[in-house]
């Protein structure tokens, strides 16, 4: 299966077990209808879209409480939101290249197809995501917890992953070549087709 058809396969069976696992429970889906809220000086915008999203690039919002919220296409690049909780925040397609999430708890986010470029998630939480085709490369990750998270098809190639935890998280298709490892705890982890740190391909649970 090429990569195309690989995400397309992923997003479709994703979003409808979000949907229905959200009816069932009761759970208010992430398009809100309140008003706009503002945290550290950056105005969140409802039910954002590709033309109108929260834009807060190079702001400071370091220990910001976004836990929650919907940052769907939000544009973060250069911004520090060190020590802060991004617990369940939905960052699917969002911009964070070159962000500061350092010592931040982003545990169960959605991550899919977000650009995390270059970005600071040293000592940070990013457990129990979903992180489809998720731009990780070159990022300073160094210590970062992404057990039991989705990384299927998510670029991590040039970064800085030494002492990073990934125990039972899914790496298929995972770029991992000229990545920084070691002390890493990958117990667990599933591979096929990724492509490891010295360009060798892991098809070890295909």
């Amino acid at each position: 299966m090429n990569r195309r058809a690989l995400k397309g396969t992923i997003v479709r069976r994703m979003t409808a077990a979000v949907v229905c696992a959200g009816l069932a429970a009761g759970v208010p889906m992430w398009a809100s209808t309140a008003s706009a809220t503002e945290v550290k000086g950056c105005t969140i915008v409802d039910n954002p879209t590709r033309a109108h999203h929260t834009s807060c690039p190079g702001m400071n919002m370091e220990r910001a409480n976004l836990s929650g919220m919907n940052l769907r296409y939000a544009d973060l690049a250069g911004t520090n939101i060190e020590f802060s909780t991004l617990t369940g925040v939905n960052f699917r397609q969002a911009n964070l290249k070159g962000a500061e999430l350092g010592f931040s708890n982003l545990a169960g986010s959605d991550l899919i197809d977000a650009n995390l470029a270059g970005a600071g998630l040293g000592h940070s939480t990013v457990s129990g995501v979903e992180a489809f085709f998720v731009n990780l490369k070159g990022a300073r990750a160094k210590f970062m917890n992404g057990s039991d998270s989705d990384f299927r098809g998510a670029d991590m190639a040039n970064a800085q992953l030494v002492g990073a935890k990934f125990p039972r998280a899914h790496l298929e298709s995972v770029d991992l070549r000229g990545a920084d490892l070691g002390l890493n705890d990958f117990n667990g982890a599933t591979y096929c087709r990724t492509i490891m740190q010295d360009g060798s391909v892991n098809n070890a649970d295909c």
